[in-house]
């Protein structure tokens, strides 16, 4: 596998790999930098090299590790053939296993960002066992570099690109790589994973993410191409097009035998020559060098690049190039599956907005409580789409809608879960059956049966479902300070419910004015949403109630304004 970096993304290079689940060296060139990495079965990175000194593996070993200069001098010359220069420090005892294990995936993951960067130069990819394998242990996963370098892909026109038809559904792949389940997400990757079913598509994933369109389709598209999701028209497949000029560069070729000039410095690495059964570099790599290109005096030229008609490749003739066309505009995929509004969509928002309390979440979803899974969820996205808070440009109307969304999506949230949709069944039915027996159970049991329901649901992280027994808790007995502080603290996990959260919070501060994790959880939220005024004079509120609380001393003594934010509150 060759070609040119101003024709494939490095990204795709490797991704390319990592579905093949193939071992080997992928080696990238432009001009004197050299990059190459070792790969193990398609899905770890297990070593890197380099010829740039910021990404040379000696010169971290000397900053992070305290490897003195005297102590690798003694490393290189007491190093055994085909022994890594890490390897022999372990040895000789300067450097701990622990230590050089950590030191090797950062300089991994070094030299793989700046390969991914790459916008031009060649690539090959070398597939065999890999040499000194025994001695490499850890490494940095490919799924995990390949969704770090989706979410900071520059050009987000080349990803929307990718997602052909809306309607493409997204699944599971059948084949994931090895490991992947310990693999960290982002919020908005996390978020998808828990709505892929095989039955949802890529606009209905779009509607419904509170993350916004870009950071939904960066995730989906990373998360194909780690080839954790898949899509009928695999989205992973299509290379994404660097954005710098094309640049011809010859394929990158392996140098003539390394035992007819032996490098005579441990920081010089041979390029490695195509071995049947493995990749075998002709020397061991030491410190993260490369050999630079053969443009010094005494060393052999590289061979000429075959023009494309001899390889295999249609030759095509020249063209004069035109004038340059005007770029295209790519439309957005919620512009393309979100109509603009009418006044009768927003007068039918509004009616909904006014009696979201009187419905139960049947009747938000407008299906019977015998309704299927399937019914459910078509009559879910069917509402979503409809009732979707872009669509809504005024303000006044805007905020509205994004209640009675968030309203809908709970609703499906609590029904398509069979654990979250038996619990509620048994509270309406209690509900009406106190109602039919004259309320043989008063407001007060229904409340703390609410509560408690609403509280386990939030124990097990599901916020969705513990919304709904909350409020009702807080609708049956609004005395009770602990209903509305777990009602906020469930909707904090939303960035649509913020709102209702901080009323909430000031709410229970009412009935329990001198509750220290109110205030805490509290300041906590304003300095998620960036208002670190509020949130300092929350925390030291709090700290005047107990001056041992641990979230408020941490928001206080963060200078921007708390990063630990209101996702600390829910550790256990």
């Amino acid at each position: 596998m060759n070609g040119t970096l101003a024709h494939r993304a490095a990204g795709d290079v490797l991704a390319e790999i990592q579905r093949r689940q193939a071992s080997g060296i992928l080696r990238l060139q432009k001009d004197a930098t050299t990059r190459q990495i070792f790969i193990d079965a398609g899905v770890m990175i297990r070593f890197a090299v380099s010829t740039l000194p910021n990404e040379s593996i000696t010169a971290l070993f000397r900053d992070k590790g305290g490897v003195t200069e005297e102590q690798v001098r003694q490393a290189t010359t007491t190093k055994q053939p085909q022994e890594l220069l890490g390897t022999t420090l372990v040895r000789l005892g300067s450097l701990s296993r622990e230590t050089l294990a950590d030191l090797t995936r950062e300089h991994i993951h070094r030299v793989v960002v700046g390969a991914l960067a790459m916008r031009d130069g060649a690539y090959e990819f070398q597939a065999g066992a890999l040499p000194f394998r025994e001695q490499l242990d850890g490494g940095l996963e490919v799924p995990e570099i390949l969704l770090e370098w989706a979410r900071a892909l520059p050009d987000i026109d080349s990803i929307r690109k990718r997602f052909g038809s809306l309607e493409a559904r997204v699944t599971m792949s059948p084949r994931p790589p090895e490991g992947y389940q310990k693999v960290p997400l982002n919020p908005a990757e996390g978020y998808i994973m828990s709505r892929v079913d095989g039955r949802t598509s890529v606009g209905e994933i779009c509607m419904v993410s509170p993350m916004g369109e870009e950071t939904t389709l960066r995730a989906l598209f990373g998360l194909a191409l780690a080839g954790i999701l898949e899509m009928p028209h695999d989205t992973a497949t299509d290379p994404v097009r660097p954005t710098a000029p094309a640049a011809r560069a010859a394929p990158v070729r392996p140098a003539p035998d390394a035992r007819r000039s032996p490098p005579d410095t441990h920081e010089t690495l041979a390029r490695p020559a195509p071995v049947p059964s493995a990749v075998a570099p002709s020397r061991v790599p030491a410190n993260g060098g490369a050999t630079a290109p053969a443009s010094q005096a005494g060393a052999t030229p590289a061979p000429r690049v075959k023009p494309a008609a001899q390889t295999g490749a249609t030759a095509h003739p020249v063209r004069r190039a035109g004038p340059p066309a005007a770029k295209r505009r790519v439309t957005s995929i919620t512009e393309r599956v979100r109509p603009s509004t009418t006044p009768d969509l927003e007068a039918e928002m509004l009616r909904r907005f006014e009696q979201m309390r009187e419905q139960d979440l049947y009747q938000v979803l407008g299906v019977l409580s015998t309704a299927t899974g399937n019914d459910i969820r078509h009559a879910y996205y069917g509402l979503a789409k409809k009732f979707h808070p872009d669509k809504f440009t005024r303000e006044d109307l805007k905020a509205k809608a994004e209640k009675v969304f968030a309203h809908i999506t709970e609703a499906y949230s609590t029904l398509t879960n069979t654990e979250g949709r038996r619990k509620y069944d048994e509270d309406q039915a209690l509900r009406k059956s106190g109602h039919s027996q004259e309320k043989k159970v008063d407001s007060g049991d229904m409340a703390r049966m609410n509560f408690r329901h609403g509280k386990d649901m939030f124990d097990k992280g599901k916020f969705g479902e513990a919304i709904s027994f909350l409020q009702n808790a807080c609708d049956q007995d609004p005395s009770k300070a602990e209903h509305f502080h777990y009602l906020a603290m469930a909707q904090s996990r939303n960035p649509r419910w913020k709102r209702d959260a901080e009323e909430n919070f000031l709410r229970a501060l009412e009935h329990d004015p001198t509750n220290a994790e109110i205030y805490a959880h509290l300041g906590s939220l304003y300095a998620k949403g960036g208002l670190h005024s509020k949130a300092r004079d929350m925390f030291k509120k709090a700290l005047q109630w107990d001056s041992a609380n641990e979230e408020a001393q941490v928001g206080l003594a963060q200078g921007d304004g708390g990063r630990k934010g209101i996702l600390g509150m829910f550790k256990k």
